[in-house]
């Protein structure tokens, strides 16, 4: 039998907000690594929704600074105009390292 995680992920910014709202962001430990680009940060940790001491401690996190120029033009090619920063970016995101899980709250 397995373990039970789940081993990569690419988190928006909606379930950590959400999350740290009811007190459950260590519900994320189930994954090995936690990918959370730049966007993301900006809008749940760096807005103070999320204290980034909480996210740190999960000891899981990588955060990723991505290609704007790239992402722009995955943006034109998928037709993403009307996502918001940190859902294009996860998108990307996913697409760059090859996750297939995408955590969201839309």
């Amino acid at each position: 039998m397995g373990t039970g995680r789940v081993n990569l992920a690419v988190v928006d910014a909606g379930p950590l907000i959400h999350l740290t709202e009811i007190g459950c962001l260590s519900l994320l430990r189930i994954f090995d690594v936690l990918h959370i680009p730049d966007a993301v940060w900006s809008e749940a940790v760096g807005q103070g929704r999320v204290p980034q001491g909480h996210v740190l401690e999960l000891g899981i996190v990588q955060r990723h600074t991505l290609s704007q120029r790239d992402l722009m033009r995955l943006t034109q090619e998928k037709g993403f105009e009307e996502l918001q920063n940190g859902e294009r970016e996860c998108l990307y995101l996913c697409q760059q390292e090859g996750v297939s899980v995408l955590l969201t709250d839309g």
